[in-house]
C-alpha cells in the first residue's frame, strides 16, 4: 500500500537527516528523491563539506542556532555511523591590516553564538599553517570543525534510517500535492502516494513544492559554486580550513584537504537564474586567484578535475523550517544553504517537533543509531587487508589503479543499502574514476563488474542515470 505516516521528498544532507532522526519512533516513513541515488544532485553533491562551527550566521537566525546545535550533533552522529571525518580548526587569514576589523567582528559574532574564537599572530599563523603565504599576518583561529565526507554522511544516515524500518524511493519526481481526506496525497511519476505528514525538504525545488500548495511567497535562487580538486600527490600540505578574510558579499575562495586527501580550492558564489553545474572560464580563474592569495602554490599545475555545486539560497536569507501556511500536515523545510549541511542533524530536530505537534510520537524500543560501511582497505593495516584477502581473493583484485579500489570493494557498493546504481554511484562511494586517469583505465572493467551483479546488460550501465549510457549496444549478433 502507498500510505505512509510521513513521506519527505528529497534523499540530501536535510531529508537524510530527518528520515534517520523520524525513525526512531514508531512511524511508517518514506523517503523519496528524483535522482537515481541518495545525494545524486543538488547542494549536498557538491560543496565543500564542512561542519562549520557556528561563529560565522548571524545572531539570532536558524542558521545561527541550528549550525552550532547541529555541530554538536554531528561530533555524535560521526562515530555512531562511521562516517569519515577528520577534524581541523578554521583560519580566516589576515593578509592587510585593515583585515582586522573584519575578524574581530567575526570574533563577536562568534561570542554571541556561543562559540569561542581567538586572534592569533603571524608567528602562531605560520607555525600551525607552514605553506601559507608569508604576506599573511594574523588570523581568527575557530576549533571544533572539521572536513566530512559528504556522500558518505548522506548514504550513512538513509542506511540507518532504512536498517530502522524506513523505506527510500529513488527516480521519483513530484507532479502535484493536493489534500484528500485528511490526508495528502502526493503525485508523482509512479503514481500516488497518501500520507499523514509530508516534509518538503527538496532543496533547490523546495519552492516548487511549495507553491503546488498555494504557498507562493518564498523563492529559491540557485547559487553556483566552482571548485578545483587537487590532485593528492601534490606537493602542498593544508592543515587547517583556510579562508581568506570575508567581504561584504562573499565568503570568498578557501583552500583545505578533503577526508579523501585531495586539497580543494574554491567556490565561486555567483547567482544564476536556473540549476546549471557548468563549470566556467571565468569562475575557476577566480578560484585559482583566490586560492593563490593564500597559498603561493601552482594549482592549475596539479588539477585533476574541476565541478560546480548549487545552493538553495532563499528569499528571506535564512532557513525556513515550519509548518504549512496552505495545507495542514505539509512542513516546509527550504531555503538550506550554507552552513546547511553543519545545520542538519538540528535541523532534523526542529522537523521532529514539528512532527510531534501533529501526531504522537512514540519511540522505538529496537531503535539502533549505528551504520557500518562495508571496508576499504587503502585506509586498512596491512594486516587487515592480508586478512581479508584470504576470506576473499576479489580483495586482491585491483580494478580502479588511482584509488586502489579493488573487485570486491566495487562489489560491496553495489550491494550495500543504499547501493549504487550507477559509475557515479561508485564513485560517491568508494572515488573510482575520480584519480588521474578519471576512469580511462577502470571504466570498462567496472562497467562488466556492474553489469554482471546488477543482472543487466553493459549497455544498460550509466554514469548518473537515465540519459548517460556509456554504450548503445554490440557490435556482434552473438549477445
Amino acid at each position: 500500500m502507498n500510505n505512509y505516516d510521513v513521506i519527505i521528498v528529497g534523499a540530501g544532507i536535510v531529508g537524510a537527516a530527518i528520515f534517520r532522526v523520524l525513525n526512531q519512533y514508531d512511524l511508517k516513513i518514506l523517503i523519496l528523491d528524483r535522482e537515481n541515488d541518495v545525494c545524486a544532485g543538488g547542494a549536498s553533491k557538491a560543496n565543500s563539506a564542512i561542519i562549520h562551527t557556528g561563529y560565522d550566521p548571524k545572531p539570532g537566525t536558524l542558521k545561527a542556532k541550528t549550525n552550532v546545535r547541529g555541530n554538536k550533533l554531528w561530533h555524535k552522529w560521526i562515530p555512531e555511523m562511521d562516517i569519515p571525518f577528520v577534524p581541523m580548526p578554521t583560519l580566516i587569514v589576515g593578509i592587510e591590516e585593515k583585515d582586522i576589523h573584519a575578524l574581530l567582528e567575526l570574533k563577536e559574532r562568534g561570542r554571541k553564538n556561543g562559540v569561542p574564537a581567538v586572534i592569533i599572530g603571524e608567528e602562531k599563523l605560520h607555525e600551525i599553517e607552514p605553506q601559507i603565504t608569508p604576506r599573511a599576518k594574523f588570523a581568527l583561529y575557530v576549533e571544533g570543525s572539521g572536513s566530512i565526507g559528504p556522500t558518505k554522511a548522506v548514504q550513512a544516515l538513509v542506511g540507518n534510517g532504512i536498517k530502522n524500518g524506513g523505506e527510500y524511493l529513488l527516480n521519483t519526481t513530484v507532479l502535484n500535492i493536493k489534500e484528500a481526506n485528511n490526508e495528502i496525497e502526493v503525485i508523482t511519476n509512479k503514481g500516488s502516494f497518501y500520507t499523514k505528514i509530508l516534509v518538503n525538504a527538496a532543496g533547490l525545488g523546495a519552492d516548487d513544492l511549495m507553491k503546488m500548495t498555494g504557498e507562493t511567497w518564498f523563492d529559491i535562487r540557485p547559487r553556483r559554486g566552482e571548485y578545483y580538486v587537487i590532485d593528492n600527490t601534490a606537493p602542498i600540505k593544508v592543515r587547517n580550513i583556510v579562508f581568506p578574510t570575508p567581504t561584504p558579499i562573499s565568503k570568498g575562495i578557501l583552500v583545505l584537504t578533503s577526508v579523501a586527501g585531495d586539497v580543494l580550492i574554491g567556490p565561486t558564489s555567483d547567482n544564476i537564474p536556473e540549476e546549471d553545474t557548468s563549470t566556467t572560464h571565468d569562475g575557476l580563474k577566480r578560484v585559482l586567484k583566490g586560492a593563490k592569495k593564500l597559498f603561493d602554490f601552482p594549482f592549475e599545475k596539479y588539477t585533476i578535475m574541476s565541478f560546480a555545486g548549487l545552493r538553495a539560497s532563499g528569499s528571506t536569507g535564512d532557513f525556513h523550517i515550519a509548518h504549512s501556511q496552505t495545507l495542514r500536515g505539509m512542513i516546509n523545510v527550504a531555503g538550506i544553504e550554507s552552513p546547511g549541511f553543519a545545520a542538519a542533524p538540528s535541523i532534523a530536530e526542529m522537523v521532529r517537533d514539528l512532527v510531534g505537534e501533529l501526531v504522537d510520537l512514540k519511540e522505538k524500543e529496537d531503535w539502533d543509531p549505528t551504520y557500518k560501511f562495508p571496508p576499504l582497505l587503502r585506509y586498512l593495516p596491512i594486516e587487515e587487508r592480508e586478512k581479508l584477502i584470504k576470506q576473499d581473493p576479489r580483495y586482491a583484485h585491483i580494478i580502479c589503479r588511482c584509488e586502489h579500489v579493488s573487485e570486491k570493494e566495487i562489489i560491496d557498493a553495489i550491494h550495500m543499502v543504499p547501493g549504487a546504481r550507477d559509475v557515479d554511484g561508485l564513485k560517491r562511494r568508494l572515488k573510482v574514476t575520480a584519480g588521474r586517469c578519471q576512469g580511462g583505465f577502470c571504466l570498462p572493467r567496472i562497467i562488466d563488474i556492474m553489469a554482471k551483479e546488477l543482472n543487466i546488460k553493459p549497455h544498460e550501465i550509466s554514469k548518473f542515470g537515465k540519459g548517460s549510457y556509456y554504450l548503445t549496444g554490440y557490435t556482434k549478433e552473438d549477445h
